[in-house]
């Protein structure tokens, strides 16, 4: 009897600890409700997109020198040094500019480039011929512009120049934005663009492969980082070039010819495309929100603990500082 009232008791006890634990879960699943509706992310999959970026490239106080032909009439580029700074521009957001050789003249690679001065028919014309190729890439590419421009001279005259004196010459008004159209043609070729394009989507992918090796501080943790990488991967990226510069100057002296310019700039925007992002895994690809919340305990939530000043963007900042590749060949 005592043995019976015993586990009768325990029983009791057994029953009334179920009811109390129920009661309590009760309150705490209706609890954990209120929250995942307050904080759970959306299950649909993530919108993200890359504003647009522009990557430009500036050559100040450019001086290149060109020597005569021994026979002809030609001048051919011998020497060439500049300033030369970049930036990127990610949106409306200007990123600061960064200086090669901390703002010092430094030297540029020599390319074929020719010029010759044609007086005719009481006009003065600059004949202008240029290739340009990328170093130690196998000349993926090959930048080719010229034609021929009015010239106007600012000291001299074609006297001078014929006695082997001095002038200086500039492209007219009127030529001047042919010239600049000729180099974005020269920018304009498909391979220097799909280059380009290849180069910049290469970073991209880097950054997201380097933000994987610590997903927790991804906005939306590994899955994220897993379907950004995919839609990367598979993005369209469209380079549109653009040329900005101050009037060359052109000084033939004997049989030396220096051109002058105090600042040329090269831009390049990049417009990307997301692929679509990875689909969702089997099941829905449902995590335990503790999980997609990053905590593994009701204790340990901090609502703090999710402000901790991430971009909401998870692409936000790309592609940095990066060169884009091209610069050596040109």
């Amino acid at each position: 009897m005592n043995r019976i009232s015993r586990w009768g008791g325990l029983f009791v006890i057994y029953v009334a600890g179920v009811f109390l634990l129920g009661e309590h879960l009760q309150g705490q699943k209706k609890d954990d409700d209120v929250r995942l509706m307050k904080y759970q992310p959306v299950a649909a999959r993530p919108t993200i997109s890359y504003k647009d970026s522009t990557f430009i490239l500036t050559f100040r106080e450019q001086e290149t020198t060109y020597q005569k032909e021994e026979f002809g009439s030609n001048y051919v580029q011998v020497a060439s040094m500049t300033k030369m700074d970049s930036q990127w521009k990610i949106g409306n957001q200007s990123q600061p500019k960064v200086s090669m050789a901390e703002g010092q003249l430094m030297r540029r690679p020599v390319t074929d480039t020719t010029i010759k001065l044609i007086p005719y028919d009481g006009k003065t014309f600059l004949k202008i011929e240029s290739k340009k190729s990328p170093e130690n890439e196998g000349k993926v590419f090959e930048l080719q512009y010229g034609g021929t421009y009015e010239a106007k001279i600012l000291e001299g005259s074609v006297e001078d120049y014929k006695s082997g004196g001095r002038v200086v010459v500039t492209i007219t008004e009127k030529d001047w934005q042919r010239y600049l159209g000729d180099l974005i043609s020269a920018f304009s070729d498909e391979r220097f663009l799909t280059w380009n394009a290849s180069n910049f989507k290469g970073q991209l992918v880097g950054d997201i492969v380097e933000a994987a090796k610590n997903p927790n501080t991804f906005p939306g943790g590994a899955g994220a980082v897993e379907m950004t990488k995919h839609a990367v991967e598979n993005a369209v990226v469209e380079v549109i070039p653009s040329v900005k510069s101050t009037p060359e100057v052109f000084v033939f002296d004997g049989n030396t010819l220096t051109v002058s310019c105090e600042a040329i700039s090269v831009s390049l925007l990049y417009k990307t495309t997301l692929g679509a992002p990875t689909p969702a895994p089997a099941g829905g690809g449902q995590q335990n929100w503790r999980e997609k919340m990053n905590y593994n305990t009701l204790g340990d939530f901090s609502e703090k603990d999710h402000q901790s000043g991430e971009p909401s963007d998870p692409l936000k900042g790309l592609p940095g500082k990066q060169w884009p590749g091209w610069w050596p060949g040109w």
